[in-house]
């Protein structure tokens, strides 16, 4: 079992310095990008943001991310309407299905909020 719990911890951290790797070269070739969860937190981490953790543990059962047994629930996402995503999908609400348990804290320097879930980015 300590095995496999170490076999993951390198395949994780290999595969964090890839996608680091990855956002950074589409970040230098001003192409718009879109991160959603992981990938969210990876590209904001690599522009200097903070992350929650985890969610309950800073707003308990006020922000539901996560049903029971692992399963999504869902949950509305509020979306800038001065942004281009409102623009694409013609709402500024959404209904989203969610299994996480980290968001953004802070946002990098230079990057304007768009969706916003609960009193999370």
């Amino acid at each position: 079992m300590i095995l496999i719990i170490e076999l993951l911890r390198v395949l994780t951290a290999r595969a964090l310095a890839f996608e680091l790797k990855l956002f950074n070269q589409a970040l230098n070739t001003n192409i718009p990008l879109l991160g959603i969860c992981r990938g969210l937190a990876v590209m904001a981490v690599s522009c200097g943001a903070n992350l929650v953790s985890h969610i309950p543990d800073e707003f308990g059962e006020l922000v539901a991310h996560t049903g029971e047994s692992q399963e999504s629930i869902k949950h509305l996402v509020e979306i800038n309407p001065q942004s281009h995503l409102a623009l694409i999908i013609e709402a500024t609400t959404v209904c989203v299905d969610s299994m996480h348990h980290q968001s953004v804290r802070t946002l990098p320097t230079g990057w304007r909020e768009k969706p916003r879930a609960h009193l999370m980015v």
